[in-house]
């Protein structure tokens, strides 16, 4: 089940995002806390949509997508899901998708670290997107590549 994050889900959200962000190549970190102050912010800008997965059977969280819409694209900063590789990270675009073609959303851009094997299969071979370009970031020496989807190939790959 994928739904808007309610303010009730905060602790847990933080959870997931602070668990699944030590998972990407190289591996990120967030306290909880500041985990949840992000996320709080969230719910007083309405500048990010934050989207979270729950099995059906538990309740319990076990993704989150978080995005911001501008003009006719959206952006997409996290995608995590704990367990990796059950299938919640094609729900979740899947859903993005959904939302995507609602609000006419032409493309959708993210950014995935050019080392994170599993990162780049599941953007390039499950979801379809593409190559924009390779950069380096000169103050963190992040190695990324910018990449996009037209929406609506979105919604037919997934």
């Amino acid at each position: 089940m994928i739904e808007e994050l309610k303010s009730q889900d905060l602790k847990e959200a933080a959870e997931i995002y602070s668990k699944t962000i030590q998972l990407e190549n190289p591996p990120g970190t967030i306290s909880i806390e500041n985990a949840i102050q992000q996320l709080q912010k969230n719910f007083v800008h309405r500048k990010y949509h934050v989207f979270v997965s729950k099995d059906e059977k538990t309740n319990k969280m076990n993704g989150i997508l978080i995005f911001r819409m501008f003009d006719k694209k959206i952006k997409i900063f996290f995608i995590g899901a704990f367990p990796a590789e059950k299938g919640t990270g094609s729900n979740l675009m899947k859903k993005l998708a959904e939302f995507a073609s609602q609000h006419k959303i032409d493309i959708i851009l993210s950014n995935v670290s050019a080392y994170d094997e599993m990162a780049k299969n599941f953007y390039f071979e499950k979801c379809g997107f593409s190559r924009v370009k390779e950069y380096v970031n000169k103050e963190t020496g992040f190695k990324g590549i910018l990449i996009k989807i037209d929406a609506k190939k979105l919604v037919r790959k997934l």
